[in-house]
């Protein structure tokens, strides 16, 4: 009886150590299914990107769309249901719009899902050729797009804008236009203050910081709400300050003294 309870105890270890494995097994099945889709939904993120054309160093002209390649985006899909949405747009080549950005050029004239397979009647089959026709415009500039839409060619006329959403011609400001000289803060200075960031203004010129009353000795803490380490943070939040609606560069930091200031920069250029 013993022997035959011991059997029966055995046969039922052995089952109970399949089950388990059979479970760990299909559990790590799934994660890599789940780790394979995550992968595929990470790749299709990267294939869209906001597209913005360097006209040349001192101009820009973006188009305001988020776009994807679609012969890129052919090659690579593995979603069923995906790949069933971009046989429905009726192409295998040219540009997917996928995203219509609120006050760009393309606001209120393309359409999500529309195709773009030409400009200015040069045939587009990806997006360095999109790049190319629009590289020859500036903003103002009037542009015929040729875009699939429900599987019939269309021609678009835009009016090209630039990042303020005007036909401006924007100038690229560079840190000249602050007329300010500045360094990062010594550590002795951060340590007397407690500080563990900033750059202090070492000099100031005629240019948009005198323009707002920032003095030589300001300490710059943050930077339109940016934290500012480096000239080189500075640097950045300048050019990205530049090319906004607002055209403004709100400064907020100390002196050495311990009073706090703020000044608002005004970039704006005639």
């Amino acid at each position: 009886a013993a022997r035959i309870l011991y059997a029966i105890l055995g046969i039922l270890f052995v089952f109970g150590l399949i089950y388990v494995i059979n479970r760990r097994n299909r559990r790590k099945m799934i994660r890599m299914q789940e780790e394979e889709a995550l992968k595929q939904k990470e790749e299709l993120d990267q294939m869209k990107f906001r597209f913005f054309t360097n006209i040349s160093h001192e101009l820009r002209t973006p188009l305001t769309l988020i776009i994807t390649p679609l012969d890129m985006m052919i090659r690579r899909l593995t979603d069923d249901a995906m790949k069933k949405q971009v046989k429905d747009l009726g192409a295998v080549d040219g540009v997917w719009v996928r995203e219509i950005i609120e006050g760009g050029s393309a606001a209120g004239k393309l359409q999500e899902n529309d195709v773009i397979i030409g400009i200015d009647s040069k045939r587009v089959k990806n997006f360095a050729e999109l790049q190319e026709g629009l590289a020859k415009h500036r903003p103002g500039d009037k542009v015929t797009v040729k875009v699939l839409r429900d599987k019939k060619e269309k021609d678009i006329e835009l009016t090209l804008k630039n990042e303020q959403g005007t036909t401006k011609v924007v100038k690229n400001a560079g840190m000249e236009i602050l007329g300010a000289a500045f360094r990062e803060v010594p550590q002795e200075l951060k340590k007397q203050l407690n500080l563990g960031s900033g750059i202090e203004v070492t000099g100031v010129t005629e240019g948009k910081m005198k323009a707002a009353g920032v003095r030589k000795g300001f300490i710059i803490l943050k930077a339109n709400g940016q934290v500012i380490r480096t000239v080189n943070d500075l640097e950045n939040v300048l050019k990205a300050a530049t090319q906004s609606p607002d055209q403004v560069l709100f400064l907020s930091g100390m002196f050495p003294s311990g009073k706090r200031a703020n000044y608002a920069v005004d970039l704006t250029q005639e």
